[in-house]
């Protein structure tokens, strides 16, 4: 965790240098008219009435007021400045990380957990950044100084200065008791908000529909409720050792002057020195005060970089830089791939083979891996044994961009973004012409659909494409991976939410764009690939057969069963 924070740090290190210098001649000048107010107590003591002679110090007064104001705007704004653009770094950071990991690391997170790391926690160590880090370091320093020059007057006095500081100091160690617990609570309960708000936004058409606002209501409320509580909790559970703190440090001064009396009596210290010593007591116990302040923000910054930390420090998904072998064709391998989320394996040893140019289905039941294979091979995850091989190359030697260049990859869940059709549709080969898109889209049955719309290929299609129906958004994301023009493409259940019509006009479409391509496609309507060149049949992990439809009628009593029943419910839609 240090070590990223030297790292974030260190990419800003001269503007956080130049707002500790201002923040330390700000607490400078603070402490300065204490000195000043001597001066002019040291006149009225000795019965001075000439008012020029006052004149000179309230001038001062004034000067070091002003600039201790001016001090501060100046480190203040400095260090905002760069504490802005650590926080961009920190997410560009965390942004880069997430395209490097494999995608199972991404689906450890739920979407609102990963919102609430990247915004509201990361914004959170704004104060911690812009404030701490030059005003507690200034105000240190200051008082360090104000300490320094008070050994210099008397030295007993000044360590009777710092008779309290031991007791405020346990207090503050007492307030740290199981401060990162408690604290870790209150992040737990706001994750758990944030992922109950996200969920009841997406889900309330569900909600509605089901007339469930009731119960998610509850819950929503519930997550609110106990995420108030942790807050409440955890600041009540710091403010008596803050409050301790704060009441012990200026107190000091309460036994510095009985002591300095006495010495004062005894002759032992001179008034005016008295003096002095009280007002820089004063000086020494503000600067602290401020910085003490700060302590609360540096407690909860830490539970917060672990956070981020743990997420940096998720492995890579390893790649060279360059390819260093020769892809000989497009032919694709699996020898004895084994694969699991988490503890639960899924593939227990997934051999298969794919020959360039052809048309290939997994079929299977629900939950046998058919969609953890191609993610596989597209370097979604991470194999946990065994090898993939491309064209006689291990796709642990190609590197991703050059592996993104030969897969093209739809799945149902396929997203497009808040901008117009054209421009998600361009995602698939950037620099791509209207034109050349026009011709893909009518290629594919799009083009009259898209020209209809108010505003043409134009139209902006919403948050995750909600502005068209399901059927639609799958179109232009099939369309989208036919532009991008790879020699391998994989389909996974990509016409799920197509109606039959549409689904033939894809078809169609898709036969004509796959010539002398490889086809992956996963798929429930096994009518739709019976014509495919190989059939994959995968059950519980494992190929349990290969061949063409009309080999696995033969062969797989499954495949049989899965087909008949598949016929029946085709038969009983069409009644």
């Amino acid at each position: 965790m240090l070590d990223y924070l030297k790292k974030f740090i260190r990419l800003h290190k001269g503007q956080y240098l130049l707002s500790i210098l201002f923040s330390v001649l700000s607490a400078m000048a603070t402490i300065a008219p204490y000195f000043v107010a001597v001066k002019i107590i040291q006149l009225i003591l000795a019965g001075d009435k000439i008012m020029a002679h006052y004149t000179k110090y309230i001038i001062y007064l004034a000067l070091f007021m002003t600039f201790s104001n001016l001090f501060h705007k100046i480190s203040t704004s400095i260090s905002h400045i760069a504490t802005f653009d650590l926080l961009a770094t920190i997410r560009k950071f965390l942004a880069d990380k997430l395209a490097r990991v494999p995608l199972g690391v991404i689906d450890n997170y739920s979407s609102g957990a990963l919102k609430d790391i990247m915004v509201e926690k990361i914004d959170k160590m704004e104060i911690t950044f812009a404030h701490v880090i030059p005003e507690m370091t200034g105000n240190v320093l200051a008082s360090l100084l104000t300490l320094i020059y008070l050994f210099y007057l008397d030295w007993k006095l000044a360590l009777l200065a710092l008779a309290l500081v031991p007791l405020a100091a346990l207090a503050y160690l007492l307030k740290m008791k199981d401060y990162q617990k408690r604290f870790e609570n209150y992040i737990q309960k706001n994750a758990v908000l944030n992922n109950t708000i996200v969920e009841y936004i997406n889900g309330i058409e569900v909600i509605k529909a089901f007339n469930q606002s009731g119960e998610q209501y509850e819950k929503l409320s519930t997550a609110v409720i106990e995420a108030a509580d942790s807050a409440v909790g955890w600041m009540r559970e710091n403010i008596y050792g803050f409050a301790t703190m704060f009441t012990l440090l200026p107190s000091t001064v309460l036994v510095v002057v009985p002591m300095g009396a006495y010495m004062v009596m005894n002759g032992t210290l001179d008034v005016d020195r008295f003096i002095i010593i009280i007002l820089a007591n004063f000086g020494l116990i503000a600067p602290l005060l401020v910085a003490m302040a700060h302590m609360d923000n540096i407690a909860t910054a830490g539970p917060i970089l672990e956070t981020i930390t743990k997420i940096l420090d998720e492995k890579d998904l390893i790649r060279p830089k360059t390819l260093t072998s020769v892809i000989k064709n497009y032919d694709i391998k699996m020898k004895d791939i084994v694969f699991g989320y988490n503890e639960k394996q899924v593939l227990h040893g997934v051999n298969l083979y794919i020959k360039e140019n052809t048309v290939n289905a997994l079929v299977g039941p629900s939950g046998s891996g058919k969609s953890t294979i191609t993610k596989l091979l597209t370097s979604f995850y991470e194999a946990d044994g065994g090898e993939i091989l491309i064209g006689g190359v291990n796709i642990k030697e190609i590197p991703l961009d050059k592996l993104n260049e030969l897969i093209a990859y739809v799945s149902q869940k396929d997203y497009l973004f808040d901008i117009s059709i054209k421009e998600n549709l361009r995602m698939g080969k950037p620099g791509i012409t209207d034109e050349e898109i026009k011709t893909i889209c009518k290629k594919c049955g799009l083009h009259e659909f898209i020209e209809k719309l108010p505003n043409g290929y134009d139209t902006i299609v919403g948050s995750k494409g909600g502005a068209l129906s399901g059927g639609e958004r799958q179109r232009i994301c099939i369309a989208r991976a036919m532009i991008k023009d790879a020699p391998i493409i994989i389909f996974d259940e990509a016409t799920a939410y197509t109606d039959p019509e549409n689904e033939y006009v894809i078809q169609r479409a898709i036969s004509q764009l796959i010539k002398d391509k490889t086809l992956i496609v996963v798929a429930h309507r096994l009518s739709t690939i019976t014509n495919s060149d190989q059939i994959l049949l995968i059950d519980k992990g494992i190929v349990k057969a290969s061949g063409t439809h009309e080999d696995l009628l033969k062969s797989s009593e499954l495949y049989k069963n899965m087909y008949d029943a598949h016929l029946k419910t085709k038969d009983e839609k069409v009644a």
